[in-house]
Parts: C-alpha cells; structure tokens; sequence
C-alpha cells in the first residue's frame, strides 16, 4: 500500500482524537498491528483498511483520495 495511503490513516486517527488502543478497540485490529502498521513496518492491506471503514462508517474511498494536507508526512515522522 502506498504512504499516502498509510498517512491518511494516521491523520484519520489523530483527528478522531484517539490513541491507538483506543482506534484498535474500536477496530478490532490488534494494537501492535496498528503501531507496525503506522511505522511502515506492515502493509496496510484492503481487509484492513475495511475494518476501518466498517467500524467508523467510510467509504474505502476516503483513503485512496490524494493526501489532503501538505506537511503530513513531517508531523507522522515525528511521531516515531
């Protein structure tokens, strides 16, 4: 999956105001999962980004859309 795509979803999450426990609850993916999966460390694959749509009722579209705010990549740099 692109790093836009994974981006995307971090900043999904930050604007959800939400930790990744707490996205990880209400997404039934595993913590540790979304912590590798926001590092780059894991691919983000459909069935994944599925869950999410599922659980916060969005279209999969939301994430194949251009990343929306330049200067993104530096924020979710800085966070690991």
């Amino acid at each position: 999956m692109s790093d836009s795509i994974r981006l995307k979803l971090i900043e999904f999450r930050q604007k959800k105001g939400l930790l990744q426990r707490e996205f990880s609850k209400l997404t039934k993916i595993p913590p540790t999962i979304i912590s590798n999966l926001e590092k780059g460390k894991t691919d983000w694959s459909l069935a994944r980004i599925e869950q999410v749509c599922t659980a916060f009722d969005l279209h999969p579209s939301y994430f194949f859309k251009e990343f929306p705010e330049p200067g993104m990549e530096e924020i979710a740099k800085g966070l690991f």
